[in-house]
């Protein structure tokens, strides 16, 4: 039997509808897949065809048209209002039946009927998922997420796309589950103590903050512990023993040297030093601390930033860390409004609505570029599809929004940004149109209009800096967020962070993308488990004064 069942209007869809058909047949083979020009045997009574292949049917995409719900007949009758309409009776029959899950699919810049627009017979229609595909240039990114929910369907019976959603979640929590602990298990030093001498201070603390990555801290509270992975107990003797070959003497001073030698300034905060007769040194290879603005400085907590030029007139601006080798550029506190660009693309629509006031009370830190694969090989992330581009400096691409929120958390305190934050270090308090300016110049981001649809090393096109200095957020690659997609006006926090969801948020366009897609305040939707050649990611390090 047919699998997946096309219900369209010829007369408004007809030529999309082809093309949807011709992906979905070589996807799934053309015996899986009905539609009715295509599939009628000659001789049969097609209303009976018709009926069979509903009734037998695992998905049914009802294409809608800009005109669809509309259409009339030759009387000026509408279409839908005849019970014997065709479409009308394809789309009910696939709705009373549990096994079939029901997919609206808006083509020709259609959108969504109102539940009073439809027949009382197909109103539940309103409130299943729909997806938009576009024409070209989004037209096969739009088949490829299709194909990919289809899939996930076959075999389940009847899943809305919102079950669909948690169980994907919920095998998705365990993946990360799994990877924190490894993580954390396995962090940047192997080498166990073995000896485990005392202390003679009596309940001290000294807490070590060193400044290159991934920073251990050492208490002294009658015993030194040295973490993600090493404890050790300090006393005068003897002195333990660790692998690889770094020395750790126990006396008055406390030298820890691995391999590669990393010398840093560690920051010490002493508890109480009355007792405390040991002060132990440290030189460790891994992580730097954030450089934090104190409060009354401009950017910082408490001090916000107005515009875009008062920062970047700012010496202040050139303030940056890195943190496992991934280059950060600092974003001050301010606010923004959101959105409010008629001209960007709001997932299958022209014209993203305004999504409010959104405010910094404390700055953050962004990566200054794309993660790249080099990036992603250092930080030992992981995905089951390799790059297709493997050249060090190219954006790592083909991964799923899990892989990518997998790989932020390898970072300490990292994570992909919010859909506002991304949009604030990208636009700034001028809400500006591009990351650049108000005025669109093609040399300043990698786009179709000249990149063969290849995406180019990271900060290529440095012209094209936001105003904290980060490259390429607009085009290259699309950027996951954590944000899942939901409409305006955007409310931070909630659910709308969730890990819980089907739909994220991509943001910046990509080297397949024209203007519309390319504005700051642009955004479109991409289901979590999908992954694209032109699909990237950045990361968000929280700072706080």
């Amino acid at each position: 039997m047919a699998k997946i069942f096309i219900s369209y209007r010829r007369v408004d869809s007809n030529a999309i509808t082809s093309r949807i058909y011709e992906r979905l047949a070589r996807a799934f083979g053309k015996k899986s897949v009905f539609r009715d020009v295509t599939s009628l045997p000659l001789g049969r009574d097609f209303r009976g065809v018709l009926r069979e292949a509903t009734a037998e049917c695992q998905v049914m995409l009802v294409v809608i048209g800009a005109d669809g719900v509309n259409a009339s007949d030759e009387k000026g009758k509408r279409r839908l209002d005849n019970p014997d309409d065709f479409v009308r009776l394809e789309v009910e029959t696939g709705l009373q039946r549990d096994e079939i899950t029901v997919i609206p699919l808006l083509v020709e810049g259609a959108h969504m009927p109102k539940a009073e627009d439809l027949p009382e017979s197909i109103r539940e229609l309103v409130y299943n998922n729909a997806l938009t595909i576009h024409d070209d240039p989004l037209f096969h990114t739009d088949m490829d997420s299709l194909i990919t929910a289809i899939h996930g369907l076959f075999g389940r019976g009847r899943l809305s796309t919102r079950w669909l959603a948690l169980a994907t979640t919920l095998l998705t929590i365990g993946v990360i589950a799994a990877a924190l602990i490894l993580t954390r298990n396995g962090g940047g030093i192997t080498g166990i103590a073995t000896n485990t001498p005392t202390v003679s201070p009596s309940e001290q603390a000294i807490v070590f903050n060193p400044t290159d990555t991934p920073g251990p801290t050492l208490a002294l509270s009658n015993m030194l512990t040295f973490t993600p992975t090493a404890t050790f107990n300090l006393s005068n003797t003897p002195a333990p023993t660790f692998t690889p070959t770094p020395t750790f003497t126990s006396t008055d001073t406390a030298t820890f040297t691995p391999t590669p030698t990393f010398t840093a300034i560690a920051t010490l905060i002493l508890t109480s030093i009355s007792t405390a007769t040991q002060i132990p040194t440290v030189t460790a290879p891994f992580l730097r601390i954030p450089t934090i603005l104190p409060f009354n400085e401009l950017g910082g907590s408490g001090n916000p930033v107005t515009s875009n030029s008062e920062w970047t007139n700012s010496i202040l601006s050139s303030v940056s860390h890195v943190v496992n080798g991934i280059d950060m550029v600092y974003v001050p506190a301010g606010c923004f409004r959101m959105g409010n660009d008629l001209n960007a693309y709001d997932g299958s629509t022209l014209g993203v609505k305004d999504g409010g006031w959104q405010c910094f009370n404390q700055p953050f830190y962004i990566s200054r570029y794309e993660i790249t694969n080099d990036d992603f090989q250092r930080l030992g992330c992981t995905a089951v599809t390799p790059s297709l581009v493997l050249l060090p400096k190219r954006p790592r691409i083909n991964i799923t929004w899990f892989e990518a929120d997998i790989c932020a958390a390898k970072i300490t305190g990292g994570r992909l940004p919010t859909e506002a934050e991304w949009e604030y270090a990208a636009r700034g308090p001028d809400a500006l149109i591009y990351p650049w300016g108000n005025i669109w110049n093609p040399d300043n981001l990698v786009w179709t209009g000249h990149s063969g649809d290849q995406a180019s090393d990271v900060g290529s096109k440095p012209n094209g800096k936001s105003w904290v200095g980060a490259q390429d957020m607009a085009g290259n690659v699309w950027e996951w967020t954590k944000s899942l997609y939901e409409p305006y006006p955007y409310v931070a926090g909630g659910v709308r962070e969730a890990i819980f969801g089907f739909t994220r948020v991509l943001r910046g366009g990509s080297v397949s993308q024209t203007a519309p897609a390319l504005h700051a305040a642009g955004r479109y939707p991409l289901n979590s488990s999908s992954k694209y050649s032109d699909v990237g990611f950045r990361i968000v390090v929280n700072a706080s004064a």
